[in-house]
């Protein structure tokens, strides 16, 4: 019975010892998030759907204006404008000269909602519906997302992130089976967009 004690008493200590682990880890992940105002870069994007025999790639550029705007914009194969805010998702779709807009909710894009939180160093609300999990890599970090309620859970299987000072790349496993890969490169940073920046998101 005691061997049976010590025994359930050390399971207890690894498992807290690990989660606080864990914890310490992705703070200090957190804490060495750039914080200057604006993040721009150059992204690909490659989605390997089930039912699909070839990989649908997509590649342009974005700009994150802090607790504002994230936009991302592809040229080809259909020239794309995609505004994302913590309240709603919008795209704009260019086809043979007119412009098709669609809105729908921030919650539905699970890849914009985690980079968002992580590159606003705030992670409250993704807490709630993720389990997080940091690790120490020799040329960066991992972080390991996890859904906690059925919710997520009915969209997203499993989630990876992979980063230096900042996200780099992004694997998001559905529950379907799909599988979507962000890879974020060329970054850098100011406290302010240019005219172009702007004017971007003033025309989307």
């Amino acid at each position: 019975m005691i061997k049976a004690l010590a025994a359930l008493f050390y399971c207890l200590a690894t498992l807290l010892t690990g989660s606080m682990a864990w914890a310490a880890e992705l703070d200090d992940i957190i804490n060495a998030i750039p914080t200057q105002t604006v993040i721009r870069g150059r992204y690909i994007q490659t989605q390997k759907l089930v039912h699909v025999p070839h990989a649908f790639t997509t590649e342009g550029h974005f700009i994150f204006w802090r607790d504002s705007v994230f936009l991302w914009r592809t040229n080809a194969p259909i020239r794309t404008t995609t505004l994302y805010t913590d309240k709603s998702l919008k795209t704009y779709l260019h086809i043979n000269g007119k412009r098709i807009e669609s809105v729908s909710s921030s919650a539905t894009s699970i890849e914009n909602r985690i980079l968002w939180s992580i590159i606003s160093r705030d992670l409250n609300a993704l807490e709630l519906d993720f389990q997080i999990l940091a690790y120490d890599l020799p040329q960066g970090w991992q972080l390991d997302f996890y859904p906690k309620t059925n919710l997520t859970r009915s969209i997203v299987k499993h989630v990876v992130m992979l980063g230096r000072t900042g996200p780099r790349e992004l694997i998001v496993e559905n529950y379907s089976g799909d599988l979507t890969i962000l890879k974020l490169f060329d970054i850098s940073l100011s406290n302010a967009s240019s005219s172009q920046e702007e004017a971007e998101l003033a025309n989307p």
